[in-house]
């Protein structure tokens, strides 16, 4: 279980890890596995927590979930806000350790604290929607939308579309400017 470290810092990775470690992410971006597993274990052991979790997420999309947390858990334990995503993510699910809702809640909302996107996208979901420990919100589900469109978050754009397009979330029904943000995901596609 992920104990609390309150003020934990990163500590100084080397800095040949570091290249490592950002040499395997680019080569897990290119599809590289066999490379970029290498890479990335090398860094990550070495407490370069970008490494960490990409290491945790291939982990995780192999099904090696067990390994995945531990990786997410270091990361998280750093402070990383993608490491606290994926970690939260695992807790939400059950995967690679006992469902945790309570967790989950705790570490997307550290996440959204340091303005990690994907997990203002959740928040945002379990706000509008009531779950995983979150009291409904419009409003701030709202917010979370609309700061996380304007980071690049694709889903919350997306989401905002609809709630303009159909007047949810407490917005009137405005088709030009939902209009207004499809053409604006469509323009970040290309």
């Amino acid at each position: 279980m992920l104990t609390p470290l309150a003020g934990v810092v990163a500590a100084e990775v080397d800095p040949e890890y570091v290249e490592i470690g950002k040499k395997g992410i680019e080569a897990s971006h290119r599809g590289d596995l066999m490379t970029a597993m290498n890479l990335l274990q090398q860094a990550a052991e070495k407490g370069y927590a970008p490494a960490q979790v990409e290491l945790a997420y291939l982990l995780d999309k192999a099904d090696y979930n067990e390994q995945a947390f531990e990786w997410y858990q270091q990361a998280a334990q750093l402070g990383d806000a993608a490491g606290q995503f994926g970690l939260a993510s695992l807790y939400a699910s059950g995967e690679g350790v006992d469902k945790d809702l309570k967790q989950a809640k705790v570490l997307f909302e550290k996440s959204v604290a340091q303005k990690h996107f994907p997990a203002y996208y959740v928040v945002a979901q379990a706000l509008e929607k009531g779950g995983m420990g979150f009291e409904l919100n419009p409003v701030r589900a709202l917010e979370l939308y609309r700061e996380c469109h304007a980071g690049g978050e694709r889903g919350c754009g997306e989401r905002l579309a609809r709630a303009y397009a159909r007047g949810e979330l407490g917005l009137p029904v405005d088709q030009d400017k939902s209009m207004e943000i499809r053409r604006s995901l469509d323009k970040s596609e290309n």
